[in-house]
């Protein structure tokens, strides 16, 4: 699981700076100490999961769901950082609340999620966070009156801002296949 982890951060990061991904080395990217966490601190280390910044992190993935439930675009954006960018799957990324404001809204006008995240790996480093899991259930298109189920796996990676909240910075998913 791990390089799979590793692979996806160093995708996220080098397609957030693609200009500075070729200058770089790993130690100056944005998220080295996640990377490095992320290789130094499994199995799954029970001290994370009792640190309360650990459930704090894991609020903001169940409030995410919880306000996509309820098709509420400002407690969506609410919990994102300002330069927070989206990788949906086949698609080029979303860059920003201001283009990620207008996604949620077309969405939520012809959408109707009916989702629950299952966490299964959270790890807090610094002010750097990631949230693994995946994403079960449906969403209905209210237009056509159909039903997709869905079955996703994703990784959230949050920062802490300067007054201490945590805010999704990237969040990439795709669809994953077969049952777990």
């Amino acid at each position: 699981m791990i390089p799979y982890l590793i692979a996806v951060l160093t995708i996220a990061v080098q397609t957030t700076f693609p200009e500075e991904s070729a200058s770089r080395t790993m130690a100056h990217w944005p998220y080295h100490d996640v990377l490095l966490h992320a290789t130094q601190c499994c199995p799954f280390n029970a001290d994370q999961q009792a640190d309360p910044e650990v459930k704090r992190v894991e609020a903001v993935a169940h409030g995410l769901m919880a306000a996509d439930n309820v098709r509420d675009v400002e407690q969506v954006v609410e919990l994102y950082a300002p330069d927070a960018i989206m990788l949906p799957p086949n698609e080029s990324p979303v860059e920003g609340i201001a283009a990620i404001r207008p996604r949620y809204e077309a969405f939520f006008e012809t959408h109707q999620p009916a989702l629950r995240f299952i966490i299964e790996e959270t790890r807090v480093v610094n002010n750097l966070a990631y949230v693994r899991g995946r994403t079960r259930g449906t969403i209905r298109d209210l237009g056509r009156q159909t039903e997709q189920t869905i079955n996703d796996v994703f990784l959230m990676i949050l920062k802490r801002t300067d007054s201490g909240a945590w805010k999704i910075s990237r969040l990439m998913w795709h669809a994953a296949g077969g049952e777990k």
